[in-house]
């Protein structure tokens, strides 16, 4: 640190992995970017030969673009324009995104500058398509000096910046082994069926609860239903019996004012309850034999009217 000074220290990586870093590195990296879903690697492109030592010279053409996102969900959903047709080309490395905010790096990395070029006329739809929602701020170009130079003249339209590597760069090719690849994919792959195996539990417990909670919902509606029908023939039986005794109250009121006709039809032809009422009327009524003639005017019964 006596003859150089860090200006600045990103973390690119699996989001789980990068957040890990936010903390315990806090003070010395300046952000943190993680993967967007869908960037890759080429394992062949860095395992290593017979020939080879653990050690080899890194030879990878770098190019990191970085992008100022105006539309953030059009922007991702171009993402995936851009892996798709990159997974095609024969000399890719490793490509894909990663976001810090509303910022986002395009990773690319590239046998060497031809295949970079390659690359620019088989995303250049996608390309124009991203430039209407992001605007690109910087371009940073990563490799030997012999292949960065040859993007100078290609990008000076960009805000690019070159920087070639020393010469005593190196990778360890056995980090990319397929056999933890391997592992890592069947970890993933068991963590997946996990997840979809508790996913599927909790769907099947909602429904179940679900279900009670219908169930339960049915049971209080048909309970308040029996109870309305319940307090709505209380109603009605009342309502009748109020106007059946209005109706007997009437009879006997126009029976006393020497109207039999209405009693004596309530006697004859009432309900059970009007009827023996009527009949009680009638009895108390006929001890005048002035009204036992009225009553059998009427059309009442003299015998009954005069039994008392």
């Amino acid at each position: 640190m006596s003859v150089a000074a860090i200006t600045n220290m990103e973390a690119h990586g699996p989001k789980d992995e990068v957040g890990q870093l936010e903390v315990s590195q806090k003070n010395l990296l300046s952000s943190h970017w993680a993967y967007v879903d869908g960037a890759f690697f080429v394992p062949s492109k860095y395992l290593r030969q017979p020939s080879q030592g653990p050690l080899v010279s890194d030879e990878t053409l770098c190019v990191l673009v970085y992008w100022k996102i105006k539309d953030y969900a059009k922007f991702l959903a171009g993402v995936k324009d851009f892996q798709h047709l990159t997974r095609q080309e024969e000399k890719v490395k490793y490509y894909g995104f990663c976001v810090y905010g509303s910022k986002a790096i395009c990773r690319e990395g590239y046998d060497s500058a031809e295949g970079f070029l390659e690359h620019l006329q088989n995303v250049d739809g996608p390309l124009k398509t991203a430039m209407q929602c992001a605007d690109i701020e910087s371009v940073e170009v990563h490799g030997p000096s012999s292949e960065v130079n040859k993007l100078r003249e290609r990008l000076k339209s960009f805000p690019a910046v070159f920087w070639p590597y020393p010469n005593d760069s190196f990778l360890a090719p056995a980090q990319f082994s397929c056999e933890p690849l391997r592992e890592a994919e069947e970890q993933r792959i068991r963590r997946d069926a996990a997840d979809r195996y508790a996913a599927d539990k909790a769907r099947a417990r909602q429904k179940a609860v679900d279900r009670s909670r219908r169930e339960r919902a049915r049971q209080k509606e048909e309970e308040r239903a029996w109870q309305e029908a319940v307090e709505r023939s209380r109603r009605e039986a009342e309502e009748e019996l109020q106007a059946r005794t209005a109706q007997l109250q009437i009879a006997v009121a126009a029976a006393e004012a020497g109207d039999f006709a209405p009693l004596v039809s309530l006697a004859r032809d009432g309900t059970d309850g009007q009827k023996e009422q009527a009949a009680r009327a009638l009895r108390n009524l006929a001890c005048n034999a002035d009204n036992q003639v009225a009553i059998a005017r009427a059309g009442g019964r003299r015998s009954a009217a005069g039994a008392a």
